[in-house]
C-alpha cells in the first residue's frame, strides 16, 4: 500500500485538531490492522503525514478505552503504555528511525540499522543524541500522568515534527522532494493495559513484532 505524502508550504500547527483544514489536506490512514495476540478491545486510530521544506508533520487520533501513561523519562518503553508509533526509513538511507509515544508525550526515538532482535535490544542500534532528540516537537492531548486505566472512551492526540535534518545526520539522506519514496509503517499499542492490543497501517505476518521493516508500506512524496 502507498500513502501519498503531501507537501505544505505553511506547516500545520501540532496543537490543532486532526480534523482542522490544515491537516485534512493529508489522507487519514487507518491502524486498524490487528495483531492476533489482541485483546477484543481495538481501539480506531488514525494518522495524517504532511510535510514542508524542512520538517515532516505527524498526526495520530486515537478513541480509545482502557488508557494508561505510566512513563515519563525520554526513552522509557513507552509501548507498555496507551502510545502510537512511527517507523520510516528513508530511501536508499543507512536504516530507519522509531518514533514511539505514549498518550502523555514520553518519546523513545532509535536509530536501527540492524533490526534482528538480541537480548536487550537489536543487532545494531542507538538512541538519538540529546541534541537530535530535542529537536522533535511533540504535542498531546493529555499532559499528566495516568496510573489508574481510565477505562471509560476517551479520545486523544499525539502530533510530531521531526526534522529533515535529524534524517541527514542519522541515515544520511536528503530531504525529499516530489518522487521520493521512503518507507513506513504506523502502530498503536498498549502492551500492560488490561485490554492489550497491537495495532498497524500495514500487516505484521505472525510474529508480533513492529520492527520489520520488510512489511513498511510505501510513503510516497508528491
Amino acid at each position: 500500500m502507498t500513502y501519498p505524502v503531501i507537501h505544505v508550504k505553511q506547516p500545520p500547527e501540532l496543537r490543532s485538531f486532526f480534523g482542522a483544514p490544515e491537516w485534512r489536506t493529508a489522507p487519514a490512514g487507518k491502524i486498524d490492522r490487528f495483531h492476533a495476540r489482541s485483546s477484543a478491545h481495538h481501539p480506531a486510530a488514525q494518522f495524517r503525514l504532511l510535510y514542508s521544506d524542512d520538517a515532516l508533520h505527524l498526526k495520530f487520533h486515537v478513541g480509545d478505552r482502557y488508557v494508561l501513561a505510566r512513563r515519563t523519562h525520554p526513552h522509557d518503553f513507552v509501548c507498555n503504555d496507551s502510545c502510537v508509533e512511527f517507523l520510516v526509513a528513508p530511501e536508499s538511507g543507512d536504516g530507519y528511525l522509531s518514533f514511539e509515544m505514549n498518550c502523555i508525550g514520553t518519546l523513545l526515538s532509535y536509530h536501527i540499522r540492524d533490526w534482528r532482535r538480541i537480548s536487550g535490544g537489536f543487532v545494531n542500534y542507538e538512541r538519538l543524541s540529546p541534541e537530535l532528540f530535542q529537536s522533535v516537537q511533540l504535542e498531546t492531548t493529555f499532559s499528566e500522568v495516568i496510573q489508574e486505566e481510565i477505562a471509560s472512551p476517551v479520545e486523544y492526540e499525539v502530533a510530531l515534527r521531526i526534522p529533515f535534518a535529524l534524517f541527514q545526520k542519522t541515515t544520511n539522506v536528503p530531504p525529499p522532494r516530489p518522487g521520493t519514496r521512503w518507507h513506513g509503517n504506523f502502530f498503536k499499542c498498549a502492551d500492560e493495559s488490561s485490554r492489550p492490543h497491537w495495532a498497524s497501517w500495514q500487516p505484521i505476518g505472525e510474529e508480533l513484532n513492529f520492527h520489520q521493516p520488510h512489511y513498511f508500506g510505501e510513503l510516497l512524496f508528491q
